[in-house]
């Protein structure tokens, strides 16, 4: 539970979640309902996936999911707007530039997390202030740390007989 908590409290986020219903199994934190934790406490092994993912730890850090991203997409501190073809590129896996940030919401400073937002307040997802873009002169102002086209790109395995495919065309000698 302690991760969660400073992850929330980094990003500025102040919301009430009933810590009796959040279950830890393995590196993932769940929500769980009241039927889910009565559950999930009479099985006898650990479960897989369980009500709401909130996040996980990797490498000692809470990473968020999307579904505790939405919850708290309104009560964040810190969140940043871009204009369309930034929104794209930032679902995309690219870093932000201050070109394409259209409006600044609370006061972020270097280091500090902050939600990526579309101009129809949509979060795209989380990224960290590299340099405070009202002294940006170039370079990167936000550096992505995930978005929504995170799962597409997870989600994507080359398929080795697709004539798209990626791969090295195998050498060929006469």
């Amino acid at each position: 539970m302690k991760p969660l908590k400073i992850f929330l409290e980094k990003i500025g986020a102040q919301i009430d979640l009933n810590e009796a219903l959040i279950d830890v199994a393995g590196e993932k934190f769940f929500l769980l309902n009241d039927t889910l934790k009565d559950l999930t406490t009479r099985i006898p092994q650990k479960y897989y996936y369980a009500g709401v993912l909130l996040g996980a730890l990797r490498n000692n850090v809470f990473l968020p999911s999307f579904p505790l991203i939405s919850m708290i997409a309104e009560k964040v501190r810190n969140r940043i707007f871009v204009n369309d073809k930034t929104a794209w590129l930032f679902i995309c896996g690219r870093d932000i530039f201050k070109e394409g940030i259209t409006r600044i919401e609370g006061s972020p400073k270097k280091g500090d997390y902050t939600l990526i937002l579309n101009k129809h307040n949509e979060c795209l997802g989380l990224g960290v202030l590299k340099q405070p873009p009202q002294e940006a002169e170039k370079g990167v102002v936000v550096k992505n740390i995930f978005d929504l086209g995170d799962f597409l790109r997870r989600e994507q395995k080359p398929n080795p007989k697709s004539p798209t495919s990626l791969r090295k065309p195998p050498k060929v000698s006469f």
